[in-house]
């Protein structure tokens, strides 16, 4: 299994929080919002072909 860091995304300087850009990242305590989502799909993408390449 390989897992994939996305805190630098989510929780940019430690902390996380509840909007990012005007976007409502969390939906509850656990689980991201689609919109935050889709908002980061290209970033998301990149970082999952990387390590599907390797």
């Amino acid at each position: 299994m390989v897992l994939v860091d996305f805190n630098d995304i989510v929780c940019p300087s430690g902390d996380c929080p509840a909007v990012i850009g005007n976007v409502f990242v969390w939906r509850d305590t656990d689980h991201l919002t689609a919109t935050y989502s889709r908002s980061m799909a290209d970033i998301f993408g990149r970082r999952i072909e990387a390590i599907a390449v390797n």
